[in-house]
């Protein structure tokens, strides 16, 4: 081809492209709000995806430039918060007061804006956006406590996202809490040995029906130790104050790889109004 022939070409490729784009504007711009939403997500999930990836990842990113001078002493996310309104921030003075006070460069966050739902197919872009900051969050040990109500803290602890709670609670407590049936005991999650994958509690089986070639059964069927992995907090209503899970039962559970126990421990008591 000679160089005018190949200009040619070129320009030509560009005006098909230009005008594909025009026709895909015009195609898009023809749709009520509904389809159009629909349009994205089954044409462009992919992008989609990897934006909320992306903005996940910046979101880490800025954390960690801004933990770079602020020390964070406890980062407690309170899940499924429906009121409009919730006082985040007189909830961290009132706790940050009762512990003394932190410095200049300390912080205290409640975090209020993730939604976990454990009946969701999580193909949603709000799913994914829930999943992707929760995950990026314990990836990278930044949470500490979780505030949930009591299916949510079941979900999490059947994920093995939890730390067991008995070596963190005094014989004094685990008696009180249990009188008042204010903790949550299950088995440890079971994780494949082979691939290292959890199996979830409806796939687990009885070791003795799988050596015998028997049908599967359904969970709970294996005996296992089990351990305390939350308490309930919401009996002093402390998190009423704040417009947060107001009359719900509320579950209060760490993080499993949290490293700041003492400091999560210190607002249990606070929520329990052990501190005042």
């Amino acid at each position: 081809m000679t160089e005018e022939e190949i200009k040619r070409e070129k320009e030509l490729r560009k005006l098909d492209r230009a005008k594909a784009r025009a026709e895909e504007w015009n195609k898009i711009r023809s749709l009520g709000a509904g389809a159009r939403i629909r349009y994205f997500w089954d044409y462009y999930r992919i992008v989609l995806v990897f934006l909320l990836i992306m903005i996940a990842t910046g979101y880490v990113i800025l954390t960690m430039i801004r933990g770079a001078g602020t020390k964070t002493l406890l980062y407690t996310c309170i899940l499924n918060v429906d009121e409009p309104d919730p006082d985040a921030e007189g909830l961290t003075e009132d706790f940050a007061q009762s512990i003394g006070g932190i410095g200049k460069h300390d912080e205290i966050v409640f975090d209020t804006s993730i939604r976990t739902d454990p009946e969701a197919v999580g193909i949603s872009q709000l799913d994914v956006a829930n999943t992707m900051k929760m995950t990026a969050l314990l990836q990278s040990a930044i949470l500490d406590v979780c505030l949930a109500p009591p299916e949510v803290m079941e979900y999490l602890q059947e994920q093995g996202m939890l730390l067991e709670l008995d070596d963190l609670l005094d014989n004094e407590a685990k008696a009180e809490f249990s009188e008042s049936d204010c903790l949550y005991y299950a088995p440890e999650p079971l994780y494949d040995e082979e691939t290292g994958e959890l199996i979830l509690p409806e796939t687990e089986l009885k070791e003795e029906d799988t050596k015998n070639g028997h049908e599967p059964e359904q969970s709970g069927t294996q005996e296992r130790d089990t351990y305390i992995y939350a308490v309930r907090v919401d009996q002093e209503g402390i998190l009423n104050r704040y417009g947060i899970h107001e009359g719900k039962e509320t579950w209060f559970s760490v993080a499993g790889n949290s490293q700041r126990t003492e400091m999560a421990m210190k607002l249990l008591d606070y929520l329990l109004g052990k501190t005042e």
